[in-house]
């Protein structure tokens, strides 16, 4: 059961982890009065983590363990990239958006999900 559990949660966090971030847009641009320069690098740079999320994800050697390891790495590296982009009170509205996207992306997910076969559906029990 341990193990099961364990299992269920790696693929979990794996998933979550592998989430890209969506790709920078004039609201955010706007919402975070970036400057032309910032908006072009974040762009470039959420590019490029999106592109390296699915070269991980497609490597079909790595194993759950070592490919949650490198995407943490990769999450963390992308992170400080963009704080170094940003400034304070930039890059706290932009970890809101970004949180608020997920969140956004995770609600979709859910209806996705229960409108799969063998899934409940929505109001039935």
């Amino acid at each position: 059961m341990k193990l099961l559990l364990s299992i269920l949660l790696l693929s979990f966090s794996t998933h979550m982890l592998a989430q890209a971030p969506p790709m920078p847009g004039k609201k955010l641009k706007e919402a975070l009065s970036l400057t032309a320069q910032q908006y072009n690098e974040l762009h470039r740079l959420t590019a490029t983590y999106r592109q390296q999320i699915k070269d991980i994800q497609g490597n079909g050697q790595l194993t759950d363990t070592p490919q949650l390891a490198q995407l943490k790495g990769l999450q963390q590296t992308y992170d400080a990239k963009v704080k170094g982009l940003l400034n304070g009170p930039q890059y706290e509205q932009f970890l809101q958006w970004t949180a608020k996207r997920q969140a956004q992306v995770q609600r979709v997910q859910q209806l996705q999900d229960r409108q799969l076969p063998g899934r409940t559906s929505p109001g039935k029990t």
